[in-house]
């Protein structure tokens, strides 16, 4: 198992997250059963993985990782700025893990929660104390795996429920 940390400059990598991507988009939308928002929502996405590939700010960064040489599953990570509250926070637009490798463990672990760990130290390097993630309300088996990570439910709103997890930085 390996766990790479945005490398995504390979146009063989960079392909098969686009590809992930839109399962996750479609997944996800799955719930809402509107094609055309499914449509609006994939370009979105993709548009913003390549943003992403092609930042050199420093403030977003694609977590993947591989088994047998196939990439199973990433993790979006970005760093936001909220102007009314004042703050710094991570932003993690969702996990995806390919269904075959949901509830596979590693090291007694999910590859989810290893994603997630990774995710997190790279935020403490930046100095981030917070990070969020979302899901659509009525993902009832992703707000369980979030919940189950350590995230706080923080609100809901159009159909989305926000969570949150504080981080501890080291001083």
């Amino acid at each position: 198992m390996t766990i790479v940390l945005e490398d995504i400059s390979e146009d063989r990598i960079y392909n098969q997250i686009v590809n992930m991507a839109c399962d996750f988009v479609e997944e996800q939308l799955s719930f809402i059963k509107e094609p055309r928002k499914i449509i609006r929502t994939q370009n979105d996405y993709l548009k913003s993985l390549k943003k992403i590939r092609y930042d050199r700010s420093g403030c977003s960064k694609i977590f993947y990782i591989i088994i047998d040489d196939k990439i199973i599953g990433f993790e979006v990570a970005m760093i936001r700025y909220s102007k009314s509250k004042n703050y710094v926070y991570g932003e993690k637009p969702g996990i995806y893990i390919k269904p075959e490798y949901r509830g596979y463990k590693i090291d007694k672990k999910f590859i989810a929660s290893i994603l997630d760990q990774e995710v997190e130290k790279w935020f403490k390097q930046k100095n981030v104390t917070v990070q969020r993630i979302n899901t659509l309300v009525n993902n009832t088996r992703q707000i369980n795996v979030y919940k189950r990570m350590g995230y706080k439910e923080i609100k809901r709103r159009k159909g989305s429920v926000y969570f949150e997890k504080r981080i501890s930085v080291d001083i």
